[in-house]
């Protein structure tokens, strides 16, 4: 997780929080009807896609 977490929103939090306790997962975080991923995780959600 981020060293500082005061400017993130909470949901981040919540992601970047499950992401510790899971590193070597794929994180996809359901947002309303989709599902979104980030940082690092989002680049290499990418390259699996094919999307880069």
């Amino acid at each position: 997780m981020a060293k500082d977490t005061s400017g993130l929103t909470p949901m981040m939090k919540q992601f970047f929080s499950m992401k510790a306790q899971h590193p070597d997962a794929l994180l996809l975080f359901r947002c309303g009807d989709f599902y979104e991923t980030y940082g690092d995780d989002a680049i290499e959600a990418s390259k699996v896609l094919d999307l880069l």
